[in-house]
């Protein structure tokens, strides 16, 4: 054991300008008084982060540095961070997420106080950092609560109830020592839980104490892309934990109870399902909404007024999948500088929406226009009506490069 309070782990890579404005971060914000440490592990390619970290530890940050040898993914980077942490509690953040000080001053005194409690969870804060704002949690409860080890069957519908997936939270260091998987089917994060829950009580607290920066001022004001994109570990993740629950349990359950246990899981994933949809509609990405919604469509053998009431102008999401999906083939082709759109009555109209929707600025988009054969080779040719195929195919144009709006809208549920 050492004097150490709080260990915070933070995983890096190529982003040096982050994990800069991290440490100053850290430097001038954890509560005075409180014995910390830094722990950076490093799986970036150079030492830009080896100097960073030198310089901070220079000007008094209680910081180290540890270098993998070559890439390691996102969960065994975070494991691999927590375990090199020495303090009596323990928080892992990536360098491009910001820790809230009155969050962690507040989870860690009461942790202080519930030492029953292994670990103290939290849905982290969007919060833009140009302006100092926050969009608040990416998950709503309705108040702490606290579940103990003979708590799991209710703690399951706890996390279906809300969507959550346990990946934010400040650990003890006992319950540290029993994350050891990162994960290969299955979220490493419900993994953690199941392990962590079978040894003692967790708590999941309204207030935040984790920010995940949705718009920085560092590297041009760009933030990242938050968005739920794995399912299938969470999928994965959920059955771990429930086999878990059921090994409690024993094996005396009937069909029904059995069945009980599979909608718990369909769901969760629901949950998460709905949140990318809401997530991908926000950023204008139609193609990955309308998969997902066709998903979601498919879970519940059809449409669900709810889900549905979460799609904006849903008359016209057709017409922009369409389009951008015919934006994201043009993007796509080698070699191809150019878009003729052939019969459509309002060309700017549909020029401009291939722009906004993501159509390279280095694809011209034109009327049909008699062309030399380098022309027609580096083109690609939209039809409105499918009866002008052969037209096209008869001066030269190859039949991959042909596509009309049947093409782009059949099977478009």
């Amino acid at each position: 054991m050492t004097d150490i309070i709080l260990s915070v782990c933070v995983t890096t890579g190529r982003r040096p300008a982050f994990l800069d404005g991290l440490l100053s971060r850290l430097a001038a914000e954890i509560r005075p008084g409180v014995p910390f440490e830094v722990v950076v592990s490093d799986a970036g390619e150079d030492d830009a982060a080896r100097g960073i970290v030198e310089r901070h530890a220079a000007a008094g940050l209680p910081v180290v540095h540890l270098r993998h040898a070559g890439p390691v993914d996102g969960p065994a980077h975070l494991v691999d961070a927590l375990h090199r942490g020495r303090g009596r509690y323990l928080v892992a953040l990536a360098d491009d997420a910001l820790l809230d000080p009155q969050g962690l001053a507040e989870a860690i005194a009461f942790l202080d106080g519930a030492p029953e409690v292994l670990a103290a969870y939290a849905s982290p804060d969007f919060y833009d950092d140009t302006t100092g704002r926050s969009a608040g949690p990416l998950h709503r409860i309705d108040g702490d609560a606290v579940f103990a080890t003979g708590d799991a069957l209710d703690l399951l519908g706890f996390l279906v109830r809300h969507g959550l997936r346990p990946d934010h939270a400040v650990f003890r260091a006992e319950a540290v020592r029993r994350i050891l998987s990162p994960g290969a089917t299955c979220h490493w994060s419900l993994i953690a839980l199941s392990r962590i829950v079978a040894a003692g009580a967790v708590a999941f607290r309204v207030r935040p104490f984790l920010r995940l920066v949705t718009r920085s001022p560092i590297a041009e004001g760009r933030g990242r892309d938050l968005v739920e994109e794995q399912w299938d570990l969470d999928r994965g993740g959920l059955e771990y934990f429930v086999q878990g629950l059921l090994a409690q349990i024993g094996p005396q359950l009937d069909a029904g109870q059995r069945q009980v246990f599979r909608d718990a899981v369909d769901a969760y994933v629901q949950s998460r399902l709905r949140l990318a949809l809401r997530q991908w509609q926000a950023l204008g990405d139609f193609v990955r909404t309308h998969e997902i919604l066709c998903r979601l469509r498919a879970m519940a053998a059809g449409p669900v007024p709810e889900i549905e009431a979460e799609i904006e102008n849903p008359e016209r999401l057709p017409l922009l999948v369409a389009v951008q999906a015919l934006a994201r083939f043009a993007n796509g082709l080698a070699g191809i500088n150019r878009l003729v759109l052939v019969g459509i009555a309002d060309g700017p109209s549909v020029s401009s929406l291939l722009r906004e929707l993501g159509l390279d600025r280095r694809i011209l988009v034109t009327p049909p226009v008699a062309g030399a054969p380098a022309v027609i080779g580096s083109s690609l040719v939209f039809l409105a009506d499918e009866a002008e195929r052969q037209r096209f195919l008869d001066q030269g144009y190859a039949p991959g490069l042909i596509v009309s709006e049947r093409d782009l809208v059949a099977g478009l549920a």
